[in-house]
């Protein structure tokens, strides 16, 4: 831990080393916290170290302090998508597949967003197609163990983007699994 000491000195090493070796497990709810000054280089190093030296911690910034604490206790959305993940019952199918409404948006900007809220890669999405960015589109698109209330769930979130229609199913779509397209072309302001 001697970078660690060269980052938040002797006297806050130790209590740090204190908490692992025994507060962490003897009450998992409790986190720590560095108390660094304001330089923000300092947190950044502190927060790089601790993502590097400490599998199972998550660190972030509260207060001009660093506070740590453990993954699967946290309330960040991407551990707890992970946890959930496990947890997924063995009776349901492991694709979520829906219809995504978009206006004036590509499809990778829409599934981006999505991804941000669930807390999940867009590598998880899968479509058989983009659709045009100028106008309004619909498209079938599948997503790895995500549950349909957690998606439905965004809706009152999303501008210019809603999801709807979903149903369990055993395989993600892939590029080219289309039958066909439909096109409706509305021309305004002809002159």
């Amino acid at each position: 831990m001697v970078g660690l000491e060269g980052l938040v000195g002797k006297d806050m090493t130790d209590k740090f080393r204190e908490y692992m070796q025994n507060e962490r497990d003897a009450n998992p709810t409790q986190g720590f916290s560095f108390a660094v000054d304001s330089d923000k280089d300092k947190r950044t190093a502190l927060h790089k170290y601790l993502k590097t030296g400490f599998v199972g911690l998550i660190s972030e910034t509260k207060d001009g302090s660093v506070y740590v604490m453990p993954a699967n206790k946290t309330k960040d959305p991407r551990t707890r998508q992970a946890n959930d993940r496990r947890d997924w019952p063995a009776d349901r199918l492991k694709f979520l597949s829906f219809v995504l409404y978009k206006e004036n948006r590509e499809t990778m900007d829409a599934l981006s967003l999505l991804a941000k809220f669930l807390g999940s890669r867009v590598s998880s999405f899968a479509f058989a197609g983009t659709k045009d960015k100028r106008g309004v589109t619909t498209q079938r698109v599948t997503t790895y163990k995500q549950t349909a209330e957690r998606l439905l769930a965004l809706n009152p979130k999303l501008f210019g983007l809603k999801v709807g229609d979903c149903v369990y199913t055993e395989n993600a779509l892939v590029i080219g699994n289309l039958t066909g397209n439909r096109f409706v072309i509305t021309i305004r302001d002809v002159k």
